[in-house]
């Protein structure tokens, strides 16, 4: 038998599942029935993949990012009342997708993986996937539904999230994350979680041969630490360095060996910590940086890309020059949609650099440090495999004891004897002094007031009832069971793949978490990632980084500015950091004297550490990946240094304790171990305990599930018509480079209709083959209804009209277009829109598809290159290219050029009306500082350029004429050798200038 699985669920429901409305993912996939038909052996593995749409409906928030209004305004309103709290977004930058890979091992073991592009990872939403997948295969399966029995269940399901700050996000009933995003809504919640299941039982409707190989390549271009270097509330040094994440992305590369003399690109597995805030709101869904690295990988490498997680709790875009100089342009923190290709193409090209890697392992050919785009060698590789096996642990273990149920806040107690009295939730999520302005001033004055008058000294107070081992909690919290997390059990997994091990962490996974795990699961002894430790540094001068003062103090640098010294600290508090990093954590959830890890010994040797001294060694694997934001989430979950050392928001949101980091990485190092020979797990009673809660959320979730159903139905059945027929109303008009044009056209409602817009281009008479899509590349808006407007909506007589943009430009990048071509310009040509839509006729009545072709429109290379031609004394002529550009302000005078290109074009899109941005980085020389208008266009358009060919007509005296070359002896300036003599003259004429994409002088 070619699979097996574990028994399916019975459902006391039969409905047959909706079939989601598919548009085209960001590049093609190889159809099978392409392929040739080969014999395949016993004994191989399998592997499949399948994409769904969940951009889901205009008039939802576009994330945590959107601004908190209310949604209706003047000249603004939703019939469909998506957005409760956050305004709504009118537009789609781009395109947002979940995607689920399904792999079968040559044992016939299963498993899956479903990634989205959700802000948060939800208990519920995976286990009602996964119930609407054991719904199917029980349809399947009795001959009501046609389809493959996938043999995926909750047991071997794992869902990873990208963290998405601008996608819709409505489906947790946990009231807490309404702060940050909207307030949970039914339709949303069925509309994702069957998207996400049709995801799977596409995949494994077409499971192909495989053979898979994986790579981890040094990166770390495009992220920094969170919140970098700090000072401890003790004055020892704490944080980490900007540059401190893995530095780590991994690709797991699966090829179609259905010809196995051909091997073809098939799916690829990418795992990168990126924390993704780069287009901060602006009332467009779009998919941030990953789904725009999507767009790109795929089209290059002819895959269908998964996107994963690795330390998104410590890791983020670049603020400023933390990791790299201003040159380097890493402005990607919110800054437009623009960066996002400028982003893709550098993640893109490490993708290929791992990609490349896993064909060039030591079992063929040595692999060269040289070759690669990024700095070193691969980390990890494992060439490829065929007949590998596939294995799957799931378990939803008890908390922490010292936290029966999430916590949030973890407000630091030794605040509290320094005067800092701080309440926990009142600051959602953080501890606040004052929270939101509720008292008349604020507690920490309030409590240093009170320190101030009393007898005692509070701090000694707090140092002697520790030293007379009273267990004091470390830190004081309020739970959030139900606001943030929706089961109190902790759901650890952990994967097989042949020797690939990974962990998947319901967290949003921290540097230090990442690295212990893996190394932890390496079978390399004596590796392990304790975490950062400052002390390993030297400062500039090349001191130690702390110095024992020999009187019971210690000097140590500043972690900010290591060329200075903070104050000094007791040796003590020194002794206790190192504590607190280096030893080991054994022991802390069964030391009941100590709650559990919850309270800290005053001895330094007796302080449990950041994370347990155990490997796996014995049964650990060729390659890990440490998988974050996965399955559930338990918030930010810092390591205990980090917990004990300062207050900081990405301590705030832990809802496992001051030892959750060893906590999840012990158990998920032990979990995925028992894969590869390691100990069985087993629950301990503790665990048994909280079997009944996760049987609970299980019910909740198929309850709200159901009801979510049956509330969809009801709803779809009462809408009213679209309003009009389908049709062009605005032809898109044609334009140079660097512009752009617009179609508009009556579609269906912001509910009914998400339309999908291509545009085409003629590459021969009247062959059309697409050029561009909407996974980043044509933005679309609608324009929605005045309140005023609500009879002719419920009448169904409102015409929704939708425009899309398409800009035309050149750039210093290689971008592929749809067909996989890579461009730096857009060709001259002929092209045009294609629309893809659904819109209602009738009252209840069934969306009906529409498809509508926009009249062509041509696209001419940009025509605005400047000249100034002179007569030199020699006889030459001197050509020097612009236009150049000047900009005065604060005192300096910055130049751009010599060719300053267009920086954007009068648009209906309101967040496409920007200047150029300065960013000076907090240096003193002007040369250095960046200029770029990212609110001026969509796309990576080129700044400046030069001419890349001059040359001048000569008309002699005589009437004859000759064409003279120019040859460039700056930036700029060309001479051309024409030997003008009395009566002779010298001209560009148009087209005489051209720079390196083409385009040309008027």
């Amino acid at each position: 038998m070619r699979w097996k699985f574990t028994p399916v669920v019975l459902l006391a429901a039969l409905v047959a599942s909706t079939l989601a409305f598919v548009t085209p993912g960001p590049g093609p996939v190889a159809d099978a029935a392409d392929r040739p038909e080969v014999a395949i052996p016993d004994g191989v593995a399998y592997a499949g993949v399948g994409s769904r749409d969940v951009s889901w409906h205009l008039g939802a928030s576009g994330g945590q990012f959107a601004d908190t209004e209310p949604p209706v305004r003047e000249d603004f309103i939703d019939p469909h009342a998506h957005s409760v709290k956050k305004r709504p977004a009118d537009g789609i930058a781009s395109r947002i997708l979940t995607r689920a890979l399904v792999v079968e091992g040559a044992d016939g073991t299963r498993a899956a993986v479903v990634a989205n592009d959700l802000y948060l990872p939800n208990d519920y939403l995976l286990r009602r996937t996964a119930q609407l997948i054991a719904e199917h295969d029980l349809l399947v399966t009795a001959g009501v539904k046609d389809g493959p029995v996938t043999g995926i269940t909750g047991d071997n399901l794992a869902m990873t999230v990208s963290h998405n700050h601008n996608s819709a996000f409505y489906s947790t009933p946990s009231w807490g994350t309404w702060i940050f995003q909207d307030v949970v809504d039914l339709r949303f919640f069925d509309y994702y979680a069957q998207r996400m299941a049709d995801a799977v039982i596409e995949a494994a409707s077409d499971l192909r041969p495989v053979r898979m190989g994986a790579a981890t390549v040094p990166f770390n271009e495009i992220t920094s630490h969170t919140y970098g270097p700090k000072v401890a509330d003790d004055g020892t040094p704490a944080g980490q360095p900007y540059s401190h994440t893995t530095g780590q992305l991994s690709v797991v590369r699966f090829d179609d060996v259905t010809d196995p003399a051909d091997p073809q690109p098939f799916i690829a597995w990418i795992t990168l910590g990126v924390h993704p805030e780069w287009t901060w709101g602006y009332d467009l869904f779009n998919g941030d940086i990953t789904h725009a690295t999507m767009r790109v990988v795929d089209r290059e490498l002819g895959v269908t890309s998964v996107m994963s997680q690795r330390e998104t709790g410590s890791s983020g875009p670049h603020k400023d020059r933390r990791v790299h100089e201003p040159e380097d342009r890493r402005e990607f923190q919110d800054n437009g949609f623009e960066q996002l290709d400028r982003g893709a193409r550098i993640w893109a090209d490490a993708v290929h650099e791992a990609w490349d890697a896993i064909e060039t392992t030591p079992d063929t050919e040595p692999y060269d440090p040289a070759a690669p785009r990024r700095d070193g060698p691969p980390i990890d590789v494992l060439g490829f495999v065929e007949g590998f096996t596939v294995d799957v642990a799931s378990f939803r273990f008890a908390p922490p004891k010292g936290r029966p149920v999430p916590g949030v806040s973890n407000c630091n107690t030794a605040s509290l004897f320094h005067g800092n009295w701080q309440l926990p939730v009142l600051g959602l999520p953080d501890c606040e002094d004052n929270p939101f302005g509720l008292m008349p001033v604020g507690l920490d004055e309030v409590g240093g007031q009170v320190v101030g008058t009393t007898p005692v000294d509070e701090y000694a107070l707090y140092e002697q009832l520790k030293a007379a081992g009273v267990p004091i909690p470390e830190s004081y919290t309020a739970t959030k069971f139900g606001a943030v997390e929706e089961t109190a059990a902790v759901h650890i997994m952990a994967m097989r793949f042949g020797d690939l091990g990974v962990t998947f962490c319901p967290c949003e996974q921290f540097t230090d978490t990442a690295l212990n795990t893996q190394t932890r699961l390496d079978r390399v002894d004596d590796n392990v990632w304790h975490g950062w430790d400052w002390t390993t540094q030297k400062t500039p001068s090349g001191r130690e980084w702390c110095v024992d003062n020999g009187d019971g103090t210690s000097t140590c640098a500043d972690p900010r500015n290591p060329a200075a010294d903070l104050a000094p600290v007791r040796s003590i508090d020194v002794d206790r950091m190192l504590s607190q990093i280096r030893n080991d954590a054994d022991g802390w959830e069964d030391d009941a004297a100590q709650l559990f890890g919850e309270a800290e010994s005053a001895d330094p040797a007796s302080i449990y550490g950041n994370f347990v001294h155990e490997e796996a060694t014995e049964h650990g694997f060729g390659m890990v990946i440490s998988v974050g934001m996965a399955n559930d989430y338990f918030g930010y979950v810092p390591n205990y240094r980090e917990m004990r050392a300062h207050d900081h928001y990405r301590k705030a949101l832990n809802g496992l304790g001051l030892h959750g980091a060893d906590y999840l990485a012990t158990r998920m190092v032990r979990v995925a171990a028992s894969l590869n020979g390691g100990p069985e797990v087993e629950l301990s009673p503790h665990d048994l305990a909280y079997q009944a809660e996760s049987a609970r959320a299980e019910a909740f979730a198929r309850s709200m599930g159901e009801l979510a159903r049956a509330y969809v139905t009801s709803y779809d059945a009462r809408l009213p018509a679209d309003g009009g027929q389908p049709r062009i109303v605005t032809e898109p008009g044609s334009i140079e480079r660097f512009d752009a044009t617009h179609v508009s056209w009556v579609g269906g409602s912001n509910y009914g209709d998400i339309p999908n817009v291509v545009v085409e281009r003629e590459v021969a008479p009247d062959v059309w083959e697409p050029y561009a899509d909407m996974h980043g590349e044509l933005p679309v808006r609608l324009d929605f209804p005045a309140p005023a407007d609500l009879p002719a909506v419920e009448s169904g007589t409102f015409e929704w009209v939708w425009t899309a943009a398409f800009e035309a430009f050149s750039s210093e990048m290689v971008l592929p277009d749809a067909s996989g071509a890579p461009q730096r310009a857009t060709p001259a040509g002929r092209y045009r829109f294609v629309i893809d839509g659904t819109h209602r006729p009738a009252r209840g009545g069934g969306e009906v598809a529409y498809q509508l072709e926009s009249q062509p429109f041509t696209v001419s290379p940009w025509t605005g290159i400047t000249t100034s031609v002179t007569t030199l004394a020699s006889g030459d002529v001197e050509v020097v290219v612009g236009p150049t550009t000047a900009l005065e302000t604060d005192g300096n005078t910055y130049t751009f050029g010599p060719i300053d290109y267009p920086d954007g074009y009068e648009s209906p899109f309101d967040i496409l009306n920007g200047d150029k941005r300065r960013f000076t980085y907090g240096l003193s020389d002007p040369a250095r500082h960046q200029f770029y208008c990212s609110f001026c266009r969509f796309r990576g358009w080129a700044d400046t350029g030069d001419a890349a060919a001059v040359a001048v007509t000569v008309t002699r005296a005589d009437g004859t004429t000759e064409v003279v070359d120019g040859v460039r002896v700056e930036s700029g300036r060309f001479v051309a050798d024409a030997d003008l003599s009395p009566g002779d003259t010298a001209a560009a004429l148009p087209g005489q200038v051209v720079d390196a994409y083409g385009n040309t002088n008027a």
